[in-house]
């Protein structure tokens, strides 16, 4: 028969879930240094020691999730450089997509940041949801910017106007009703709905549809003309 001793030491933390990343990561070494500098005379007589907590879970989560974004967003630039220039056939309207989902990224990102939020699960999930998001607003503009030669437009002014004319309408349009169906979540009490309804969407749609407009800019002064 085999006998197994154990010790169990409950300790009450002060440390909260949604602290940032960074914060819980030193708090997480700072324990493992505890109890290894604090057991290793008891090495005779408990051999394995540890130490365990529900947080160092959502620690492990939370930073799969930050390395899932980073890893997200390697992958889903140089892959959206490739479908925008798949679909107007023009590698410096691509050029300037790019730009402009880089902006809108970064904006999304920064509000986040600036509303003080930890870079987290709703933040991970925004800031690849959002690269997808920008590469739609901006296809369209580019691709009836680039068809606008087959319609007998040479000069950059006419086609950036035929093509804010053509799609402008629809890209205001998906920033009204997506923005207004997100208003709905700013009510609700569970904090994840209620941030993702005041930032991730409503601001979020708002940003990228305003630098949709920054890629018009660009085509108006850069773009091509034949």
């Amino acid at each position: 028969m085999v006998n197994y001793v154990f010790l169990e030491l409950i300790l009450v933390s002060v440390l909260i879930w949604r602290v940032r990343l960074k914060k819980k990561k030193q708090v997480h070494k700072r324990t493992n240094k505890y109890v290894s500098r604090h057991c290793r005379n008891l090495d005779a007589h408990l051999p394995d020691v540890w130490q365990y907590s529900d947080a160092w879970v959502w620690y492990k989560a939370q930073a799969a999730l930050v390395n899932g974004l980073l890893v997200g967003m390697a992958i889903a630039f140089p892959v959206a450089f490739v479908v925008l220039t798949s679909a107007t056939q023009n590698i410096i309207l691509a050029f300037f997509a790019i730009i402009t989902i880089g902006c809108i990224v970064g904006n999304v990102l920064g509000l986040a940041y600036l509303f003080g939020w930890a870079l987290g699960v709703k933040e991970s999930i925004a800031g690849v949801v959002v690269i997808g998001l920008a590469v739609d607003y901006t296809i369209h503009i580019g691709h009836v910017y680039d068809v606008g030669r087959s319609d007998g437009l040479i000069s950059r002014e006419d086609k950036t106007i035929s093509a804010v004319w053509t799609m402008g309408p629809t890209v205001v349009a998906g920033a009204v009703t997506t923005a207004g169906a997100a208003v709905f979540f700013t009510f609700c009490s569970i904090n994840f709905f209620y941030t993702n309804g005041y930032s991730h969407s409503i601001y979020h749609y708002i940003l990228s549809h305003l630098f949709t407009f920054l890629f018009c800019t660009l085509t108006l002064c850069h773009g091509t003309t034949s």
